[in-house]
This record gives structure tokens, C-alpha cells and sequence, in this order.
């Protein structure tokens, strides 16, 4: 860290040169009009100050040094808040969904291939498409009571199944 001193007076703007010119001519008064620089003491007058460069960010801050040599204020630490879960109602379990069930869709003539039918038979049907973009598969959802259009990367799962045999 480094610190430089600057000395700055603690007076409103404009009073150190009515004080200077009050203390200059009580001087020469007293002294027959000859002024010794010595006798101009401003340090009972002047405020230390310290550049303090421990800020954050970029520059610095003028502070009193009285300020510097308190220390650093106490940073208090940050908490840490631990939530709990709801608990977990008592009930039965959801049912299962059982079988997906399909929705094939050739999209050169628009026909519709197969609806209702199984993962195996939706395979199958594969089986005789040139592509796996000539079609769009649908899945049932049983909560929402819609068809859900599949995404090409679960499309291209059930294409990758195409060709395979099922072991009896």
C-alpha cells in the first residue's frame, strides 16, 4: 500500500488568506515591520491527510489520517442461509404411464401412417421411410391430452432402432 501526506487546511474556502494577512500584519506590528517566515506556523492550523490507495476499483481516496490509523472498518461476514424443503406429501404414488403410444406423419403427401401404435410397431413402420426428415412422429402425453411432436434428436433415436430384431 502506499500513502503520501498532502497538508490541507481545515478552514473554510477563503479564510486562510484573511488569517494569513491578520497574522502577517500583527506581525509585522510587533516585530517593527520585519517578518520572519518561522513565526508563520500553519501546523496548528493544517490537517493531515492521506492518499489511501486500498479502495477497490480504480483510483484513490484523500482521507483524514486519523481515519487511516482507526484501521479498517469491521466487514461484517456474509451468512449463510440454509432453506429447508417443504415436506413431501403423503400420498400414493403417480401412476405409471404405461406404453407410449405413436403418431406418424409423412410430410411429402401429408398422409397419416399409423396413430395408436406402440415404440415396436412405430420401428417397424420405419422401416419402409427414405428419411428420417419425410416424417414427423407425435408422442401421447397422458397429463396434457395432447400429441406431442417429437424432436429430431427423438427422432433420429427411434430411426437408429430401424433394421434391429427383437431377441424371443
Amino acid at each position: 500500500m502506499r500513502r503520501g501526506v498532502v497538508r490541507m487546511r481545515d478552514q473554510p474556502p477563503g479564510a486562510h488568506r484573511r488569517s494569513w494577512a491578520h497574522g502577517l500584519t500583527s506581525i509585522l506590528a510587533k516585530t517593527g515591520g520585519i517578518a520572519f517566515s518561522a513565526s508563520l506556523d500553519w501546523i496548528d492550523m493544517a490537517k493531515t491527510w492521506v492518499l489511501d490507495t486500498e479502495t477497490k476499483g480504480t483510483g484513490a481516496n484523500v482521507v483524514p489520517l486519523e481515519k487511516v490509523l482507526k484501521g479498517p472498518s469491521r466487514e461484517l461476514e456474509l451468512a449463510t442461509v440454509r432453506l429447508e424443503r417443504p415436506p413431501r406429501p403423503d400420498g400414493e404414488p403417480e401412476q405409471a404411464a404405461g406404453p407410449l403410444t405413436f403418431k406418424v406423419l409423412d410430410i411429402r403427401s401429408g398422409e397419416l401412417l399409423a396413430e395408436g401404435i406402440e415404440a415396436r410397431a412405430t420401428v417397424d413402420l420405419l422401416e419402409g421411410v427414405g428419411s428420417i426428415v419425410d416424417v414427423r412422429i407425435y408422442v401421447w402425453m397422458q397429463k396434457a391430452a395432447r400429441w406431442r411432436l417429437l424432436t429430431l434428436d427423438e427422432q433420429r433415436a427411434l430411426w437408429l432402432f430401424r433394421g434391429q430384431t427383437t431377441a424371443a
